[in-house]
């Protein structure tokens, strides 16, 4: 493992104190009619970073190149009012009285609302334009700067909802409150599909299904890109083509205020994957008789959260699906929590070393680009007490028990580690054992590996992006030792992108297919 301390070390020490950025951000009276609370972000990129010119400041933090970004709650910020943030905001890097000198670009963001990991697509949230501005060395010559050292964001742009077209041939959406989620939540909770009916569609036949899980970011919108795409199905792979015409495509939602859900019910989530099964599904089959109501006739695909999800749903829902065809799943043996084995390791962010050595969290091929620690200093940065609904946060809310009330903005995820530190809470480990498949087929072979055996196929790469590889692996060997060994491939080479373009993935449709030809034959074939 290539050693990742001498960067680190560049990136934490403090800086030199500088001429102080006096960082504020106003909420523009026409944005806002009401004091507004949430969670304030500003974000900033210097000139001279990898940063393209091209990408929207909104977009931080940025893994290619970390660049500095500032958090503080905020309660009822008055239109007109502003807040200049100082060095008890939460930061990533430094704080902001050490930020070197140079020119940079910035942006503010307010959330004030959330039900999915993008506060871009929720209304109620405000954000600025982006702003230049100039911090000065004090060793330089003494000159007028371009910028202004006294720097002010304006809160003036609201984000809005993203609608679902109002007609599209051969896809339809579904929608549908939860009961179960808002008993739960205390709250509405809506359940959603988008559906992709089968080419040359006869309402008169029957069809299986096919159940995708989006991977992290994604939603049921998902299911207008896969009707479009249908066009460019290459002619080399027939049983996609014929796959596509014998099944409906419907793709789920797996957001919610702490981001994906994976389907697995959950202390902070609540039941979501028995309103799946148990209210969606039926409703789905309802609006579409030609749907064969069997679980040999309901397959699922998940991509990486999605593929976790479509393991834990075959496993623990082995009455309502049947197969499950997975790709470079979130972590499936947390012995590898990508690379952390949270139940014996001391620390998230390092290993015991002397110097320690920084935890990889992606990398691109065998270098590593990102560590745990920058990651999760990131999202401490957009929401404190595991609330920022991106990816460490969303698997803290799935796997671990909560504090406090339930809701967003009250009780909150209970912390694997310590934000700042690293240092695991192997009490709170002990509770993720629920979610830990290899564990779950440690302890229960006789329930899960028939299910491993018969009804899933998972492929990765052995370069994969954020390491996932070796969780797999290590599954892979317990189900090799009980004589399942054509369950999992893993893929010489490959990365979490470059997946979908091996010949093990290329097979998926037509392993579908003769699973669905002999579960549930259909008449003529």
């Amino acid at each position: 493992m290539i050693r990742l301390l001498p960067m680190l070390v560049a990136l934490f020490v403090p800086a030199l104190a500088h001429a102080a950025l006096n960082l504020t951000v106003r909420l523009d009276p026409a944005a806002a009619t009401a004091p507004i609370s949430g969670r304030l972000v500003v974000a900033l990129a210097r000139d001279d970073s990898k940063i393209s010119s091209k990408t929207a400041m909104t977009e931080a933090p940025f893994w290619d190149d970390w660049q500095p970004v500032f958090g503080t709650n905020v309660t009822n910020l008055a239109p007109g009012a502003a807040i200049t943030l100082d060095d008890t905001a939460d930061n990533n890097l430094v704080p902001i009285s050490q930020l070197k000198p140079g020119r940079y670009r910035a942006a503010a963001w307010l959330v004030a609302a959330r039900t999915t990991s993008s506060w871009k697509t929720e209304p109620g949230n405000i954000f600025s334009r982006e702003v230049r501005l100039t911090i000065p060395d004090p060793k330089a010559a003494a000159a007028a700067p371009p910028d202004p050292v006294l720097a002010e964001l304006l809160l003036t742009e609201k984000t809005s909802a993203r609608p679902w077209p109002q007609a599209r041939e051969g896809v339809a959406l579904v929608e549908l409150p939860s009961k179960l989620l808002a008993e739960f939540h205390h709250r509405p909770v809506t359940l959603r599909a988008g559906i992709v009916l089968p080419r040359d569609y006869d309402p008169k036949k029957t069809y299986a299904a096919v159940y995708e899980v989006p991977g992290f970011g994604g939603d049921h919108r998902a299911a207008l890109t896969t009707a479009a795409r249908r066009s460019l199905t290459p002619a080399t792979n027939p049983a996609a083509a014929r796959l596509e015409r014998e099944v409906f495509w419907i793709v789920l939602n797996p957001e919610s205020p702490n981001g994906h859900h994976l389907f697995a019910d959950s202390d902070n989530n609540g039941p979501v994957g028995q309103a799946l099964v148990s209210e969606l599904i039926p409703a789905i089959e309802a609006r579409f008789p030609a749907l064969r109501a069997a679980p040999s006739s309901r397959l699922l695909r998940g991509h990486s959260s999605g593929g976790w999800s479509v393991l834990w749903l075959a496993l623990n829902h082995p009455e309502t699906f049947g197969a499950a065809f997975s790709s470079s799943p979130d972590p499936v043996d947390f012995r590898r929590f990508q690379t952390v084995d949270i139940y014996a390791a001391k620390n998230m962010y390092s290993d015991d070393a002397q110097p320690p050595t920084p935890t990889p969290s992606f990398r691109k091929g065998d270098k590593p680009v990102m560590t745990v620690r920058q990651e999760n200093w990131g999202e401490m940065v957009l929401g404190p007490n595991q609330t920022s609904a991106q990816q460490w946060h969303s698997w803290q809310a799935v796997f671990g028990p909560r504090i406090g009330d339930r809701g967003w903005g009250n009780g909150h995820p209970a912390a694997l580690y310590d934000a700042k530190s690293g240092v695991i809470d192997h009490a709170v480990a002990e509770r993720y054992r629920r979610y830990d498949l290899a564990d779950l087929l440690r302890t229960s072979p006789e329930k899960y590996l028939p299910i491993w055996r018969d009804r899933i196929r998972l492929v990765v790469g052995d370069l994969d992006s954020f390491y996932l590889n070796e969780a797999v692996a290590l599954l892979g060997a317990e189900l090799a030792s009980r004589g399942v060994k054509d369950s999992i491939t893993i893929v010489p080479g490959a990365d979490h992108g470059s997946i979908y373009a091996s010949p093990a993935i290329a097979r998926f449709p037509a392993d579908m297919l003769d699973y669905i030809d002999r579960a549930a034959p259909a008449p003529g074939r």
